[in-house]
């Protein structure tokens, strides 16, 4: 197979780790920078010889271009995703997939129009690649823990004003789609789906504590409700501290066993056998891709895997329906906060959320 041509759709904070796991595979290549900004390009672009382009519909008309990775906005996956795809382009886009139930909605169409034209579309959920995460699934699958007795998933981290002030899209209900969970608790939320199944009802409620310029939740708690699965519920505890810079955790207490599940590069457990088990996984982790901390190491695995799929034209890993799975248990929450009741999944219909109330009173 000839290299995949890529152009990286955003130049932003996550593009240099998405040039990295490109530069990274010797199926990949980088062909193409797209910004409004052209001094965003110009700086990622260094001595390459790549083409530029600030207008999206321009770089799509280029045959010099196999696929796109979206890494703009939120509010613009979905237009952006549908323009590829009629453009012919193979594409795979950062979390979340929109932010609301149309574009959902409108890209999962899209998605599998295309696949009838040989077209792949996939995601980035880089966690879900992890060895150790791997493991953990097999350990919950063979039971060693013995029954499982409770499930929680914990999430702290750090968004400033001067993260929120640093693009005028964050913090907003239409351009976001929300705040801590669909930004940055989504992650988590999503190897949860991966280790105990998509939630058959969601109940959630949101505040806004410590950001008063922001429309959006820093702070939620919710329940996942399961009808047939390893656990019958699910309580989840998030919040923006401006304190932690990212602990996310996932804690399985089980009939013989405890395990908890840091991030997904870190863990702790109270049996040795299943420590030394874990630990072994540990070692097959690469060195850290360029970029936040909390992004790990593991973009190019997710790359390699979308790779795969567009060489045995086979859905990847993180298929587009999959990603949107875990962006709608997100809209679940909030919809759930804004409707006051559980919701079920599949969501049914979508109320456009309100700006949260400060000091954490509820809508």
């Amino acid at each position: 197979m000839e290299k995949i041509r890529f152009a990286v759709l955003g130049c932003g904070v996550i593009a240099p780790t998405h040039i990295w796991a490109i530069d990274g595979n010797e199926k990949a290549e980088l062909a193409a920078l797209c910004d409004l900004r052209r001094d965003r390009m110009e700086k990622l672009a260094e001595d390459r010889n790549i083409l530029l382009f600030e207008d999206w519909k321009e770089m799509l008309a280029s045959p010099d271009i196999d696929a796109v990775a979206i890494c703009l906005p939120h509010y613009l996956h979905a237009p952006a995703l549908i323009d590829c795809l009629e453009a012919g382009k193979h594409v795979i886009c950062e979390k979340p997939m929109g932010v609301n139930l149309e574009q959902l909605s409108s890209m999962k169409e899209a998605a599998r129009a295309g696949f009838k034209k040989g077209l792949i579309t996939g995601g980035i959920f880089q966690h879900r690649f992890s060895p150790l995460v791997q493991e953990v699934a097999g350990i919950l699958d063979k039971e060693e823990l013995g029954t499982l007795e409770e499930v929680s998933l914990s999430f702290l981290c750090t968004r400033n004003e001067e993260y929120y002030g640093s693009d005028p899209w964050r913090g907003k209900w239409d351009t976001e789609g929300g705040g801590l969970i669909i930004n940055q608790a989504i992650h988590t939320m999503d190897l949860l789906i991966q280790l105990a199944g998509m939630p058959d009802r969601i109940e959630g409620n949101l505040f806004r504590e410590k950001l008063p310029m922001i429309e959006v939740e820093d702070r939620a708690e919710a329940v996942f409700f399961y009808e047939k699965g390893r656990t019958d519920r699910v309580s989840l505890s998030l919040q923006n501290d401006l304190v932690t810079s990212w602990q996310p955790e996932i804690r399985f207490k089980g009939s013989k066993h405890e395990l908890t599940l840091i991030g997904s590069e870190e863990f702790t457990c109270t049996d040795p056998a299943l420590t030394e088990k874990l630990s072994a996984s540990l070692e097959e982790v690469e060195e850290k891709a360029p970029g936040k901390e909390c992004y790990g190491s593991l973009h190019s695995r997710n790359y390699a895997d979308f790779l795969t799929a567009l060489e045995t034209k086979t859905s990847p890993l993180v298929s587009l329906d999959s990603l949107a799975d875990s962006t709608e248990a997100v809209l679940a929450v909030y919809q759930s906060h804004f409707s006051g009741s559980p919701v079920s999944l599949p969501l049914s219909g979508w109320t456009k959320p309100e700006t949260l109330p400060y000091k954490g009173e509820k809508a």
